[in-house]
């Protein structure tokens, strides 16, 4: 397969990917401490302020199914490029009003962007590392994600407190034409699956995709709340570098990548499922608590153990219970996912912390991994256990009729 390294994840096409992943989602996370403050100081409430976050995901919930299946058929980097392309007209649009109302519209037109990019950008990782390397894979490229959401946040956060909002919003542009470029040299397959797609709603049917999708979403309701609120909560007590516990949770999700990157592979998926919800409760928990930079470090570190082990994870069993004629449209419906928490969180954290304030948001919302711990307990737990099992027996079988070496 062209483009493909067969002995190994590393190929052109993966780095390309890997760098216009990391430009393009920084470009996302440099909004994550100026928005928040920007309609601060155009009055917004809490529950505006949650509104206008989540907005950016409205859209993207319904549209990166749509987007997986259309990745089915044409190649993915077209949908990346058009991805790239509305992320470089949104930044100069929110410029352009001061009405809280306008700027929601303007995220909503944003989101047609994230759905776009990322939900091809997972279909596309399947098609250029071995399958049988496809856990560590992706949690190696969506490293990428992770150096985004640890440097981009500290630049979003010195443009904020150095620069007016028109010149903040010429950086997500410049980050995300240089993503586009990226996107444009990478010399992807020819579609593998063009008319010969999965039907929607039997991927739809399937509780391997819907279920993991559904504690996704719990994962990334709690990561949305964290990214609407924490720079407002960090300085109710009186610290205005809320970068710290993006950078941390991003070394953390580098580190955990690296180190334990193949954990989904040599191990029931099943086993680090359990521990990483249980430790995104934990972690939200303690996050009410918090009143000093330390412990904020430290709760950002503990967070990210819980969501670096969840993700590839849950990807990953995705991947190897959908079809492969199915399997972008199975992505495109596991990636909403993201959006999905991204969306709800801040809103409904957002109604939360205006009557109850931050800390009670905080700990109401780490309920929500506990929630998604039981749902894959009482349906899809024990089934990896078999897949994990059969797959073994099957290399076993392999290894005991395959003829000697001379």
């Amino acid at each position: 397969m062209p483009g493909q390294n067969n002995n190994g994840i590393i190929s052109r096409n993966f780095i390309l990917g890997f760098v216009a992943n990391f430009l393009f989602f920084g470009t996302n996370f440099y909004l994550v401490p100026v928005l928040p403050l920007h309609l601060d100081g155009l009055g917004g409430t809490r529950a505006q302020i949650g509104l206008v976050i989540g907005a950016f995901s409205l859209t993207a919930i319904f549209l990166r199914p749509v987007v997986g299946r259309i990745s089915d058929i044409i190649k993915k980097k077209w949908l990346m490029a058009l991805g790239a392309l509305i992320f470089i007209a949104a930044p100069p649009l929110y410029a352009a009003t001061e009405s809280i109302y306008i700027l929601a519209i303007v995220r909503i037109f944003h989101g047609v962007g994230i759905a776009s990019f990322a939900a091809a950008s997972a279909a596309l990782v399947p098609e250029i590392v071995p399958l049988e390397k496809l856990g560590q894979a992706t949690g190696l490229y969506v490293t990428s994600v992770s150096i985004a959401t640890g440097l981009a946040p500290l630049l979003g956060s010195h443009m904020s407190a150095t620069t007016d909002f028109a010149v903040q919003m010429t950086v997500p542009s410049i980050a995300s034409l240089l993503a586009l470029v990226m996107v444009l040299l990478i010399k992807e397959p020819a579609p593998r699956n063009a008319g010969n797609t999965t039907p929607f709603f039997e991927v739809l049917k399937s509780p391997h995709v819907m279920v993991p999708t559904l504690i996704f979403t719990a994962c990334s309701f709690s990561l949305g709340t964290i990214t609407a609120f924490l720079p407002l909560y960090t300085i109710s007590w009186g610290y205005n570098n809320s970068g710290i516990f993006f950078s941390v949770f991003s070394a953390t999700l580098i580190g955990m990548r690296f180190l334990a990157g193949g954990l989904p592979d040599r191990f029931s998926k099943t086993r680090v499922i359990f521990p990483s919800l249980l430790l995104l409760s934990f972690a939200l928990a303690l996050l009410s608590a918090v009143r000093t930079p330390l412990t904020l470090a430290l709760n950002a570190a503990l967070y990210g153990i819980g969501y670096a082990l969840a993700y590839p994870s849950l990807n990953a069993w995705v991947v190897e219970h959908s079809p492969v004629a199915g399997r972008g449209l199975a992505m495109g419906v596991f990636s909403a996912s993201v959006d999905a928490g991204a969306f709800l969180g801040p809103v409904f954290m957002g109604i939360i912390c205006q009557y109850l304030g931050f800390s009670t948001g905080f700990l109401l919302s780490a309920l929500i991994p506990l929630l998604a711990l039981c749902l894959f307990k009482t349906t899809i737990a024990g089934d990896d256990l078999r897949v994990t099992q059969a797959c073994q027996a099957q290399s076993e079988n392999e290894a005991a009729t395959k003829p000697p070496a001379f």
